[in-house]
C-alpha cells in the first residue's frame, strides 16, 4: 500500500489541510505541537475503519470543539492492482464516496462504498503489518512483535527458514490433537485423565473404608470385655468411698457448733474494741483542743512585738520615694527635648543623603540609557547578520570539497592542445579562438569537446564514464557552494568570515552592554530606577519648606552628620540618666510597698491570731461543762480493759477449734463426696458405652463386612490397571508433544534469522561493528548485545528502546515483497537520540527509501534534516497554524519555521517555489589560460575502504541499492 495524497477538513483542531506523499521514498512533516500532525494517521484509522453513520467514540472525538461542522476525511492511495480516491464525511450530513482509478474505474458511494474498501483492504492489505510499522507517539520505546503478520511470514519463507517446520505440521498437528485429549492447552490435565485418577481415588478409599470397617469390628469385641470389668471395679469403688462420707459427716457437724459459738464471742469483742476506741477518740480530740489554745495566746504575743517594729521603717521608706520622683521627672523631660534634636539632626541627615542620592541615581541612569542604545545597536546587527563560527567552518568546508573536487576533475580529464603553424581561426564549444603563429591554446575537457577549423577540421573528443561522474560531483559541489553562500548573504568566503568578525563585535558589544546595563540598574528596573529619583527628588524640594527654623540646617553632608552623631550622643546620654532616674525611682517604689506590705501582714495576722484564740478558749470551756479532762481519761482506761478481756476469751476457743483441723476436715469430705459422684458416673458411663458396642457388633453382623472387601480390592484391581493405561498414553503423547516442540522452537530460530540479520546491518552504523540482537518466538527483539555486553531490552535506556523500534520496523519494511508493503509511519521520533545518533539514523531511513514509503512526523526541524540528502527522492512538508502547507525539497532550507505574522506570512506565499536543483547554471567563456592540476598536499591523511568488511557485514544494503564502504576509523558511510 502506498499513501498518495490526505486531505482534512474540520478534523479536530485542523479547519482545512492537505498533503501530498513522497511515493516512493520519505515525506517528512514538520510543524509547532498541537498543530495537528498525529491526526493524519489517525484520520486514515477512522477512514478505513467507521462507516459515515458510526457515532463511536473515536468518531464524536473528531469534531471541533464549538463548531456544529462534520469532520472530513480524503485520502488517495495505491494498494495492490488499485488506485483509488476515497472521502467520508462523519456526524453532520454523513457521506462516503468511493472512485476506483484503476485498473478499472468504479464510482461508489454509502454503504456500499464502505463495503468495497473493506473488501479491497481484506484482498490486498497485511493489517497486522499496517499496524506494527506504524510508531504513534510516545510508543516509540515499545517492544515490537511482527510474529502475526503474514507478509512477512511469506518473506522469510522464501528465505528458507519455514521449511523445515512445514513439513512435519500434519503430524504435529496430530500430536497436538492426541495431547489435546487429556491435557488442556496449558498442561493441566482433560476431563479422561482425571476421571480416572478420580475413579482409582474412590476404589482405594473404599478398600479402606472396608479395612477400616473390619478392624473397629475387632475392635469393639475387645472394648465389650474390658467394659464388663471395669464396671464391677467402680461399684466397689463406690460402696468404700460412701462409708468415709458418712463417718466424716458426723464430724463437721461437730465443728460447725464450735464455730458458732467462737462467731459469738467474737461479735462481743469487736464491740468492746469499738467503745474503747471512741472512748480514746474522745480523749485525743480534748488533748488537742488545749493545745491548740495554748499556742494561738503565745502567737498573738509574737504578733504584737512585730507591730510595733514595722512603724518606723514605712515612714523612711515613703520619704525616699518622694525624692525619687522628683528626680525621675526631671531626668524624662530632658530625654524628652534630646529625643526632638535627635529626630530632627535625622531628618537633616537623610535630606542631605537624598541629595546624594539623587544625584548618582541620576549619573546611573545616564549610563543605562547610553548602554541600552548600545545594546539596540549591536541586537540590530545580530538580527541581519546570522554568520557564525560554525557557518564559515561549512563553507570552508564545502570550498575544500569543491577544491578536492575539481583537482580530481583536472586529474582525470584529458587534455587538448593546439599549436597553431600559422595565423588561424577556430570555434572551441561555439567559442572562437583566434591564433597567432606558434601561439598555442590549451584546455581540459570534461564532457565533449567540439573543435572545428572552418573547411579544415572538425574534430570532438567525448571523455569516459568516470571523468563524466567527476563533473557531476564537482557540479554538485559548486551548486552546495553557492547555495552556502547565498543562504548567508556573503559573495564568497572572505566576505563570509567579514561577517562572521562583525558578528563576533556585535555579540561582544552586546554583552558588554548587557554588563554596563547589569552594573547600573543592580537590584532596580529602569522604571523603578526613575520612580526612585522622582520619589528622592520631592523629598529633596519639600523637606526644607516643612522644617522648623531653629536650629539652622546643616548646609553639608559632612555637617549634617556631624550634627547627627552630637545630637544621638546627648540623646544617649540623657536616655541613660533617664534610665538611672526610672531604675531609683522604682527601686524607691518597690521598697515603699514591701515595707508597707509588710505592716498590713503583721496586722492581718495578728487580727486573724486573736479571733482564732478568743474562739479555741470558748470551745475549750464549753466542752470541760459536761465533762472534765480527768474523767475523759478514766472512762477510756475502763473501755480498754474491758476490750483485752474480752480479746483473751476468743483466743482460747480459737486455739481449741486449729487443733481439730476444721478445713481439712470439710476437703477429706468434699473429696469423699466427689469420689462416690465420679465413681455413679464412670458406672452410668460403662453402661451406656455397653449398650452402643452391643449394637454396633449387631449391625455390622449383618452387613458382611468381609465380603464387601473382598469386592472393593477388586474393583480397585480393574480401575488401576484402565488408570495405568490412559496414564501411559497421556505421558506418551505429552512426551511426543513436548519433543517436537523443541524441534519447532530450534526450527523458529533459524526462521527468524533473516529477520534479525537485517536489524543488525541496518543497526550497525547506528551502534557500531559489533552490534547484535536475539529475537523472541514472536519476532520482537528480546536482547541487544554491544561491546561484549548483552542486556535485555527493558534494561536498556529510553533512547535506544526507540532506536531500535525503528529499526526493526525499516528490516520489516525492507524484507517484506513489495506488493504486500505497507507504509511506516513515524510520529514524533528519535526524540531521545543524541546528535551522532540521529544523523546515522538519518543516513539509514534515507539509504531504504527506495524500497519502501516513509512518513515522518515531527515538531523538530533538524533532526530528519538529513534525510533529504539521500540518494532517494524526498518531501518536506512544513505545517503552519493558518492551514498553510510548504513544500521544502533541500535540507539547506530546513530551518524553524518563521513567526506567523502578516508580512512574513505574504512573503513566504509570495516566495517562488523553485527547487534549488533546477536553478540555472551560468557557463563560463573558455579562455586561452591553460587549465593546471593542483597538486595534492603531501602528508594529506585519505580515507581507505575495507572492501572484504563492505561485503560481508552489509548485503541487505547492497540488495537495497546502497554502496556502503568503511572509513579510516571503522564507521560506515554511504
Amino acid at each position: 500500500m502506498r499513501l498518495l495524497r490526505l486531505r482534512l477538513q474540520d478534523f479536530r483542531g485542523v479547519s482545512k489541510r492537505e498533503l501530498t506523499f513522497s511515493e516512493d521514498g520519505i515525506t517528512v512533516v514538520e510543524g509547532q505541537n498541537e498543530i495537528g500532525k498525529s491526526s493524519f494517521a489517525e484520520a486514515i484509522d477512522v477512514l478505513f475503519t467507521y462507516p459515515d453513520t458510526s457515532v463511536a467514540r473515536a468518531v464524536t472525538a473528531l469534531q471541533p470543539v464549538g463548531r456544529d461542522v462534520g469532520p472530513e476525511v480524503e485520502l488517495e492511495w495505491a494498494t495492490g492492482p488499485y488506485r483509488l480516491l476515497y472521502r467520508k464525511r462523519f456526524l453532520k450530513s454523513p457521506e462516503t464516496t468511493l472512485r476506483v482509478l484503476a485498473p478499472t474505474k468504479v464510482q461508489l458511494t454509502g454503504r456500499d462504498a464502505h463495503d468495497r474498501v473493506q473488501a479491497i483492504l481484506a484482498e490486498t492489505l497485511d493489517s497486522v503489518l499496517w499496524s506494527a510499522l506504524r510508531v504513534k507517539q510516545g510508543a516509540a520505546m515499545e517492544a515490537t512483535s511482527f510474529g502475526g503478520a503474514p507478509s512477512l511470514a511469506r518473506a522469510l519463507e522464501t528465505s528458507g527458514g519455514r521449511e523445515s517446520v512445514d513439513q512435519d505440521d500434519d503430524l504435529f498437528q496430530r500430536v497436538v490433537a492426541e495431547r489435546g485429549i487429556y491435557f488442556t492447552p496449558t498442561g493441566q490435565p482433560k476431563m479422561p485423565l482425571r476421571n480416572a485418577k478420580d475413579a482409582l481415588d474412590r476404589a482405594e478409599k473404599r478398600v479402606a473404608q472396608c479395612e477400616s470397617d473390619l478392624d473397629a469390628m475387632e475392635t469393639d469385641i475387645e472394648r465389650s470385655g474390658e467394659i464388663v470389668r471395669e464396671r464391677a471395679a467402680w461399684i466397689e469403688r463406690r460402696g468404700q468411698r460412701g462409708a468415709d462420707f458418712d463417718k466424716l459427716k458426723l464430724e463437721v457437724d461437730a465443728l460447725a457448733k464450735r464455730e458458732e459459738e467462737a462467731r459469738r464471742i467474737e461479735l462481743e469483742t469487736r464491740n468492746a474494741r469499738l467503745a474503747a476506741q471512741v472512748r480514746l477518740r474522745e480523749k485525743r480530740a480534748r488533748d488537742e483542743l488545749v493545745e491548740q489554745v495554748t499556742a494561738a495566746v503565745a502567737q498573738r504575743s509574737q504578733l504584737e512585738e512585730r507591730a510595733q517594729k514595722h512603724a518606723p521603717a514605712l515612714r523612711e521608706a515613703r520619704t525616699a520615694l518622694e525624692q525619687a520622683k522628683a528626680a525621675h521627672a526631671a531626668a524624662q523631660e530632658r530625654a524628652l527635648a534630646a529625643d526632638a534634636t535627635n529626630e530632627l539632626r535625622e531628618n537633616d541627615f537623610r535630606y542631605q543623603h537624598a541629595k546624594l542620592d539623587l544625584e548618582q541615581l541620576g549619573e546611573r541612569r545616564d549610563r543605562v540609557r547610553a548602554a541600552r542604545v548600545e545594546a539596540a545597536a549591536a541586537s540590530k546587527t545580530l538580527a541581519k547578520n546570522a554568520v557564525d563560527n560554525d557557518v564559515v567552518r561549512r563553507l570552508e568546508t564545502l570550498q575544500l570539497e569543491l577544491n578536492g573536487s575539481q583537482a580530481r576533475l583536472e586529474a582525470g580529464s584529458p587534455q587538448v592542445k593546439l599549436r597553431a603553424k600559422k595565423k588561424l581561426s577556430a570555434r572551441a564549444d561555439g567559442l572562437a579562438i583566434e591564433l597567432e603563429p606558434k601561439h598555442e591554446f590549451e584546455t581540459t575537457v570534461q564532457k565533449k569537446l567540439e573543435i572545428s577549423i572552418p573547411g579544415v577540421l572538425e574534430l570532438e573528443v567525448a571523455v569516459g564514464a568516470s571523468v563524466e561522474e567527476l563533473a557531476a560531483k564537482r557540479d554538485q559541489d559548486e551548486r552546495s557552494y553557492q547555495a552556502a553562500l547565498k543562504a548567508c548573504g556573503a559573495a564568497d568566503l572572505e566576505e563570509a568570515k567579514k561577517l562572521r568578525d562583525e558578528r563576533a563585535e556585535a555579540t561582544r558589544a552586546l554583552a558588554q552592554s548587557e554588563r554596563q546595563l547589569k552594573e547600573n540598574l543592580r537590584d532596580l528596573t529602569q522604571e523603578a530606577m526613575a520612580e526612585k529619583i522622582d520619589r528622592l527628588r520631592g523629598w529633596v524640594v519639600g523637606y526644607p519648606a516643612k522644617r522648623v527654623s531653629t536650629p539652622p540646617l546643616p548646609e553639608t553632608f559632612d555637617d549634617a552628620t556631624q550634627r547627627k552623631r552630637e545630637a544621638r550622643e546627648e540623646a544617649k546620654a540623657a536616655r541613660a540618666a533617664q534610665g538611672e532616674a526610672s531604675t531609683a525611682y522604682d527601686n524607691a517604689v518597690n521598697a515603699a510597698a514591701r515595707a508597707s506590705t509588710q505592716a498590713q501582714e503583721v496586722d492581718v495576722q495578728l487580727r486573724h491570731v486573736t479571733e482564732r484564740a478568743v474562739e479555741l478558749e470558748g470551745k475549750l470551756a464549753r466542752a470541760r461543762l459536761p465533762q472534765s479532762d480527768e474523767e475523759i481519761v478514766a472512762s477510756w482506761r475502763a473501755a480498754d480493759d474491758a476490750a483485752r478481756a474480752a480479746e483473751e476469751r476468743l483466743g482460747a476457743i480459737k486455739e481449741a477449734l486449729a487443733a481439730r483441723s476444721p478445713e481439712r476436715v470439710r476437703r477429706l469430705l468434699d473429696t469423699a463426696q466427689t469420689d462416690v459422684a465420679d465413681a455413679q458416673r464412670q458406672v452410668r458411663a460403662l453402661e451406656d458405652e455397653q449398650k452402643e458396642v452391643g449394637a454396633r457388633l449387631d449391625l455390622r453382623g449383618e452387613q458382611g463386612l468381609f465380603d464387601a472387601r473382598e469386592d472393593a480390592r477388586a474393583e480397585f484391581a480393574r480401575t488401576q490397571y484402565e488408570h495405568n493405561s490412559i496414564d501411559r498414553r497421556a505421558s506418551a503423547a505429552a512426551l511426543l508433544f513436548d519433543t517436537m516442540t523443541t524441534h519447532r522452537d530450534r526450527a523458529r530460530a533459524s526462521y527468524a534469522a533473516p529477520l534479525r540479520d537485517a536489524i543488525q546491518e541496518l543497526g550497525r552504523p547506528v551502534f557500531g561493528p559489533d552490534f547484535a540482537v536475539e529475537l523472541d518466538s514472536d519476532l520482537a527483539i528480546a536482547t541487544r548485545t554491544l561491546d561484549g555486553s548483552t542486556l535485555p531490552l527493558d534494561q536498556l535506556s529510553v533512547g535506544a528502546r526507540e532506536q531500535l523500534a525503528v529499526l526493526a520496523r525499516v528490516a520489516c519494511a525492507m524484507l517484506v515483497d513489495a506488493k504486500d508493503g505497507v507504509p511506516l509511519v513515524f510520529d514524533d521520533v528519535l526524540g531521545y537520540a543524541d546528535p551522532e545518533r540521529t544523523t546515522a539514523m538519518n543516513q539509514v531511513l534515507a539509504g531504504v527509501a527506495s524500497r519502501c514509503q516513509i512518513v515522518i512526523l515531527t515538531c523538530n526541524p533538524t533532526r530528519f534534516s538529513h534525510v533529504l540528502d539521500g540518494p532517494n527522492p524526498a518531501r518536506y512538508l512544513r505545517l503552519f497554524a493558518d492551514g498553510r502547507v510548504e513544500t521544502i525539497l533541500s535540507s539547506a532550507l530546513a530551518k524553524p519555521a518563521p513567526q506567523e505574522t502578516a508580512e512574513t506570512a505574504n512573503r513566504l506565499e509570495s516566495r517562488p517555489q523553485t527547487p534549488i536543483a533546477q536553478k540555472p547554471m551560468t557557463q563560463e567563456p573558455i579562455t586561452q589560460k591553460p587549465i593546471t592540476q593542483k597538486p595534492v598536499a603531501k602528508g594529506r591523511r585519505r580515507t581507505k575502504r575495507k572492501p572484504a568488511q563492505d561485503d560481508a557485514d552489509f548485503p541487505l544494503f547492497r540488495r537495497a541499492g546502497i554502496d556502503v564502504s568503511i572509513d579510516a576509523n571503522g564507521g560506515a558511510k554511504s
